[in-house]
C-alpha cells in the first residue's frame, strides 16, 4: 500500500491507495463532495486568519509643535509565507503659528499648519490565491465509477496560482491650514489631499488571450490616484438683537486610473488610463436619422429606422460596433460636492436652513417601456418634431436603448433644499407661571425641493439607471419640546 499527502495552507488533503491497482481517490472532508448515493445533506468549510499589531507615539511641545507617529503591522492568511506581513507607518505634524511670540494676533487668534502622510494596506480579495485550487464538478459533469454505476464528483483545475500575491497599498498625503479671526467671526480650514493606491489586486484578464483557457488570479498591478481640495468656512455674528450664522463646505476631488491591464489592441479613445475609476463608456450620437436615404448612406445597426439615434462612426471603418464607444470626462461620482448652512435667532424665533449640492457629475438613464415621465413622450422624434431631444418611439429590443449613447447621459448637478426648520422658544418668565422650564415649538421640512436643470429624471441622486428608484420623500414634521 502507499500513502501520499500534501498540505495547502490550512487545508489538508489525504490520498490513500491499497495497492497500485486501485484508483487513488481524494478524501475530502465535506458531505457535498461525496457521491450522490446516500447523500442527504450538505456542508462546507472555510478558514481564515489575520493578525494585527499597532502603536502610536505623540509629541507636544508647549502647545506649538505637535507630532504623531503610528505604525501597524498586519498579517493575512490570504497571502503565502514571506508575503503575509505588511508594515504601514504614518506621520502627522502640526505647527500652531499663533502660539509663537513673534506672531501678531491683531487679526488671527488661531493659525495652524498641519501635514500628514500615511500608508494603509488592503487584503480583501479571494483567499489562498497562491495555491492551486480545484473546482468541484457537479451535475452533468460528474462521473460514473464501479459496477453499481455510482455518480461521483470530480475535480478540475481552478484559478491559476499566484505565489507573489501580497498587500495592496495606499499612500495618503494631506496638507492643511486652520484659522480663526480674533473676533471669532470667521473660522475655517483649507486642505489639499492626495492618495495613490499601488499594487491594486486585480486580474490580468485583458492582455491574456481567452484561448489560453486560464482562470487568472489577482495580481498587484493596478494603480489609481485621488486628489482634491476641501474648504470649510463658518461665520458667526450679531446685529442688534439678531444672532445669525452661516457656513459653507466645498470639496473638489477627482480620481484617475494610472495603470490597469488593457488589451494591446484597445482603441486610444477607449483606454481607461487617465480616466475616472468609475468611467462611463457610451456611443457618441449625432442627432437622429431624418430619412431612409440618410440611413442607407451612413453606417447603422440593422434595425435602424427614421427617427432612430444616429451613432457616430468614431474610427471611420464604416461599421458601428463596440469600437465606436467613447469614455466621458465625468462619471457618476461628482467631482464637486458642497453644503451651505444658514441660521438666525431673534426674540425666541429661530430659523435653520441646510442646502446640499453637487456638480461635474453625469449618469446614464435607461428609459423603460413603462411608467416613464411624459418628457420622453412629448420630446420624442416625430415627423412634426424632427429637432427632438429623444429618438422616435421604440420597443426594448431596439438599438436605441440596447446600445447606450450619450442621448441617455444626464447631467446630475443640483442644489437641494435639504432641511428647513422654523422654531419658537417661549420666554422663561412666561414658562415659570406655567411651572415649566422650557417649551419649544418647531416645524421642519426635509427634502423640500431641488434646483435641477435636467427634466424627466425623478431624482438626480438616484442610483437606479432605469429611473425606478423611489425618490427621496418630502417630509414635514411638527414638534414640541417640553421640559418640566
Amino acid at each position: 500500500s502507499g500513502f501520499v499527502a500534501y498540505e495547502q495552507y490550512q487545508h489538508e488533503y489525504e490520498f490513500f491507495s491499497a495497492s497500485r491497482k486501485n484508483l487513488v481517490t481524494p478524501q475530502l472532508p465535506y458531505l457535498f463532495t461525496g457521491a450522490d448515493e446516500g447523500q442527504q445533506n450538505t456542508g462546507s468549510g472555510e478558514k481564515s486568519a489575520r493578525a494585527n499589531f499597532f502603536g502610536r507615539l505623540n509629541y507636544d511641545y508647549a502647545g506649538k509643535y505637535l507630532a504623531e507617529f503610528t505604525l501597524r503591522c498586519d498579517g493575512s492568511a490570504n497571502f503565502a509565507k514571506g508575503k503575509r506581513w505588511g508594515w504601514f507607518p504614518g506621520l502627522s505634524l502640526g505647527w500652531r503659528i499663533s502660539e509663537e511670540s513673534f506672531f501678531n494676533k491683531n487679526l488671527f487668534d488661531n493659525l495652524k499648519l498641519r501635514a500628514s502622510w500615511g500608508m494603509l494596506g488592503n487584503d480583501r480579495v479571494a483567499n489562498f490565491q497562491y495555491l492551486q485550487f480545484y473546482n468541484l464538478d457537479s451535475g452533468n459533469t460528474s462521473y460514473v465509477f464501479g459496477e453499481k454505476k455510482i455518480l461521483s464528483k470530480g475535480l478540475t483545475p481552478g484559478i491559476y496560482p499566484n505565489v507573489n500575491i501580497t498587500w495592496e497599498t495606499a499612500q495618503k498625503y494631506n496638507l492643511g491650514i486652520d484659522f480663526g479671526l480674533r473676533s471669532s467671526m470667521l473660522t475655517g480650514s483649507v486642505e489639499y489631499f492626495y492618495e495613490r493606491r499601488s499594487d491594486i489586486l486585480t486580474p490580468r484578464n485583458a492582455s491574456v488571450p481567452v484561448f489560453t483557457g486560464l482562470t487568472l488570479p489577482d495580481e498587484n498591478i493596478g494603480k489609481v490616484s485621488n486628489q482634491g481640495v476641501e474648504v470649510t468656512l463658518n461665520h458667526f455674528n450679531k446685529i442688534g438683537t439678531v444672532n445669525y450664522n452661516a457656513g459653507v463646505n466645498f470639496s473638489f476631488a477627482k480620481s484617475k486610473i494610472i495603470y490597469m491591464d488593457e488589451a494591446a489592441d484597445t482603441p486610444e479613445w477607449q483606454r481607461r488610463t487617465n480616466h475616472p475609476v468609475d468611467y462611463l463608456m457610451v456611443y457618441k450620437s449625432d442627432g437622429f436619422f431624418q430619412s431612409q436615404e440618410e440611413i442607407d448612406n451612413y453606417p447603422h445597426f440593422a434595425d435602424a429606422k427614421v427617427g432612430d439615434v444616429k451613432f457616430v462612426d468614431v474610427n471611420d471603418d464604416k461599421v458601428i460596433n463596440g469600437d465606436d464607444r467613447i469614455i466621458l470626462s465625468n462619471s457618476s461620482t461628482p467631482k464637486i460636492t458642497y453644503g451651505i448652512t444658514l441660521g438666525a435667532e431673534w426674540k425666541g424665533f429661530g430659523i435653520n436652513i441646510l442646502l446640499q449640492g453637487q456638480g461635474m457629475a453625469k449618469t446614464i438613464f435607461n428609459p423603460w417601456d413603462l411608467n416613464q415621465d411624459r418628457e420622453y413622450f412629448v420630446n420624442r422624434w416625430t415627423e412634426t418634431n424632427t429637432n427632438a431631444k429623444y429618438p422616435a418611439a421604440f420597443d426594448m429590443s431596439s438599438s436605441n436603448i440596447q446600445y447606450i449613447s450619450d442621448i441617455w447621459v444626464k447631467d446630475v448637478s443640483f442644489l437641494r433644499v435639504k432641511n428647513v426648520e422654523l422654531s419658537y422658544r417661549f420666554e422663561k418668565q412666561m414658562l415659570k407661571k406655567l411651572g415649566l422650564q422650557d417649551l419649544r415649538l418647531s416645524v421642519t421640512g426635509n427634502n423640500l425641493f431641488f434646483i435641477y436643470d435636467n427634466v424627466g429624471f425623478r431624482d438626480p441622486e438616484s442610483t437606479d439607471a432605469v429611473g425606478w428608484y423611489y425618490p427621496q420623500q418630502r417630509l414635514i414634521t411638527c414638534g414640541l419640546n417640553l421640559t418640566f
